[in-house]
């Protein structure tokens, strides 16, 4: 069996789920936000040391020897 067509809808409320159940309790990540760009997808928060560190990055997102793959574009902090 071949699959000829195939279509996954994921949405911002989706991935904003996923992001706040995957972030432990004790993981050091806070405010953890994921929008859904044309260039890719942007997920911002911040990481807490001494003092919190904010970060937003860019990934694009691209389908790899038949797998979903992401490529880390931009890392602002």
């Amino acid at each position: 069996m071949e699959i000829q067509s195939l279509r996954f809808l994921l949405t911002e409320a989706d991935l904003n789920r996923w992001a706040s159940s995957a972030v432990t309790h004790a993981s050091k990540l806070r405010g953890l936000r994921v929008r859904l760009l044309p260039e890719g997808i942007s997920v911002a928060g911040s990481y807490q040391t001494v003092i919190d560190v904010s970060f937003e990055t860019l990934w694009e997102v691209f389908i790899h020897r038949g797998k979903i793959a992401a490529r880390l574009q931009t890392l602002k902090t």
